[in-house]
Parts: structure tokens; sequence; C-alpha cells
């Protein structure tokens, strides 16, 4: 499907909307005021910003690539095979919580995770080479690792994976922060690879694996 070509942004009003197939945007952006249930199961490409409105549910079940993403919706991001990737040349913005349903890869300028993130035991990658953001408590992702071309800010207080944390950007601590692995040796390392700064009023840092 592909987005109509005499509109440079298309709206969208729905209770439930389910994509079966892919989406084409051209470039153009799709605004979607969804109350319901909107489930994405086709690849969708080419979109400007693609925007999730109405106080719903979003569900991912493949590949996102876009200019940019602004989301206000409850997200699940299922991916295909057991992975998903999302893709933007600008930022994305998630201020809902966000659930993984697959290992998760966000490729980006600015990301901002708003709200929590359940990991459901999958990996989450987040290469974005400008900021990464996590606004609220981070809870049963397994591996989360942040590459090395921006900065990462921590503001949601806990981060829990079961397995290691791999932080590969400069990391500054918005608020007291507690780091939890459960993995063993290797397996729940908690490395920061490059400088970790408390941030405005020296924010506490508790760090706590059984790892190595």
């Amino acid at each position: 499907m592909a987005l109509p070509p005499r509109y440079n942004v298309l709206g969208v009003g729905v209770s439930g909307l389910t994509l079966a197939s892919g989406l084409t945007g051209g470039g153009k952006s799709l605004t979607l005021d969804n109350s319901g249930t909107a489930t994405f199961n086709g690849v969708v490409s080419g979109v400007g910003t693609l925007t999730g409105s109405g106080g719903g549910n979003l569900v991912v079940n493949n590949n996102i690539s876009a200019g940019s993403i602004v989301d206000s919706e409850t997200t699940t991001l299922n991916g295909t095979g057991g992975a998903e990737t999302i893709t933007t040349s600008a930022g994305q913005s998630y201020t809902a919580p966000v659930t993984l349903g697959a290992n998760t890869t966000v490729n980006s300028g600015n990301v901002t995770f708003g709200s929590t993130i359940a990991g459901g035991d999958n990996n989450l990658t987040v290469n974005s080479s400008a900021v990464s953001a996590f606004g609220g408590a981070v809870s049963g992702v397994h591996n989360l690792t942040t590459d090395a071309s921006g900065s990462t800010v921590i503001n949601g207080g806990t981060v829990t994976t079961s397995g290691k944390q791999t932080y590969n950007d400069a990391v500054t601590l918005g608020a007291a922060t507690t780091l939890t692995s459960s993995g063993v040796g290797a397996a729940g390392a908690i490395t920061f690879g490059t400088t970790l700064n408390s941030g405005n009023g020296g924010q506490g840092l508790t760090v706590t694996t059984p790892g190595t």
C-alpha cells in the first residue's frame, strides 16, 4: 500500500486498524490518531514522519524505516522472525510504555524512551548518533547495548537485565540509578566504554551483578 501522492501529510482517525501488507510512504508523513489497537504486519518504509497518537495501542510486527517517529501510543515491537529493526534518519520518540516482543535494534539520531521498557527477555540495541534517553524504568531486557557514536542519559532510575549492559557511549545519570543484571560471569557484565557523569546534583549509582 502506498500513501496517496496528493497528500504531504495523511491523517487517519481510527479505533482500530490492521495493515496486513506493507506500507510505502514515498517520503510523505502519516499521522495515526488511534484509540483502539493499530497493527502493522508488513514492512513500513519511506514514510516522512510517522506519528502515533490517540491513546491507543500500536503493534508492530515488521520492520520500519522513516524520517522520524513520534509515538505516544502504548507500543509493542514484535518484529518478524524474532527480530525488529526500526531505522530513522532523524529522531525517534516514544512517550508511552514500550514492550519488546523480539530482539530489537533502533537506528536513529535522538532516541527518547519517555516511559517504561518491558523487555520480555529480548535484546535491545540502540544505535544513536545523538542522545539516547531512558526516561522510565527498563526491565526484563536480556542484553542492553548502546553504540559509541552518541551519548546516553538514564533518567528512569533503574535498568534491569538478565544479561549484559554495555554502554559504549558517554553516560549521564539524570536520577539516582540502580543497574542490575542477573547474568553470571561474563554474561552479567555491566560495562561503561567511556565516561560516566553523575549529572546535576551528583546522582548516586548502584551496580548489582554476579557477573564480571
